[in-house]
């Protein structure tokens, strides 16, 4: 089966599976009949052709294997959630320095200042753009989209190209709440902190169809969330330092009771030294 950009086909759909680290039963059950993306050791994401009878698929199989939905949050402002008294206290020296803020959202602003050095340099290590096909790819993950290293960054910003583009302009302003450099009138909870940032791919049409969904809705899929969790905690490892996780999406779908597969993984990541989810 050719499993070329299957993660954006229309002609595919997306189950979200929990296959608990075993690689080999996964790939002998669905090797014939779809392609397997593992995410982590716990969760892999199945596409498959779309089954003329997908919309009514619901009541026959199990309501977990649908991705859920996830659109944006309101974010608070800097002063509301009491960052300026703490950044005042010089004493404690609590810039941000040393530590990774993850992003998974709408993409930044990469010719802004507030994410730039005193010298014009990208503060972001390393992004990765989940909407955009056909980049190189290293390994085995993420296995779609672009991948972007710091200097790849850099040159864009110098040559003016649009890398990591937010038209929504939702993910530039939670950057910018969460790590925006110092300016004259504004500064973010950790303005010395670094980035590494995850651009979501838009939610496929058919999955919006299946949820009865708006088609121009801002919304992004379940397993493209938890990749992102992977890619930014595998960043963070390479880096060596602590993470901070900013999610700001939620979702009304599912049971409710912490056990979707972005609340369990975000327990693991919360469970994990080093590592900090934050949620809107």
């Amino acid at each position: 089966m050719i499993c070329d950009d299957v993660a954006y086909r229309e002609d595919y759909v997306d189950y979200l599976i929990e296959y608990n680290g075993e690689t080999e039963t996964v790939l002998d059950i669905y090797k014939d009949t779809g392609c397997v993306n593992f995410i982590d050791e716990r969760f892999a994401v199945l596409y498959r052709p779309k089954p003329d009878d997908y919309m009514e698929s619901f009541s026959r199989l199990e309501y977990t294997l649908f991705p859920k939905l996830y659109g944006l949050m309101d974010t608070s402002s800097v002063e509301a959630v009491g960052a300026v008294n703490v950044q005042q206290e010089n004493i404690l020296g609590l810039t941000g320095k040393n530590i990774i803020i993850g992003i998974i959202d709408t993409g930044i602003d990469i010719q802004n200042p507030l994410f730039q050095n005193a010298v014009g340099q990208t503060r972001i290590l390393a992004a990765w753009d989940q909407s955009v096909p056909g980049g190189e790819q290293t390994g085995e993950f993420p296995g779609y989209g672009t991948v972007y290293t710091g200097d790849e960054i850099n040159e864009a910003i110098r040559n003016g190209t649009s890398v990591l583009q937010d038209e929504n302009g939702h993910g530039t302003f939670l950057a910018g709440i969460a790590a925006g450099g110092k300016t004259d009138d504004f500064t973010g909870v950790a303005p010395e902190a670094d980035f590494a940032v995850v651009k979501l791919k838009p939610a496929k049409q058919n999955l919006k169809d299946f949820y009865l969904v708006s088609s121009n809705a801002p919304v992004f899929e379940e397993d493209d969330l938890l990749s992102a969790m992977h890619f930014l905690n595998e960043t963070a490892a390479a880096e060596g330092k602590p993470l901070v996780l900013c999610l700001a999406l939620g979702t009304n779908q599912g049971s409710h009771s912490g056990t979707l597969p972005v609340s369990l993984t975000l327990a693991r990541y919360g469970n994990t030294p080093g590592v900090i989810p934050v949620c809107a």
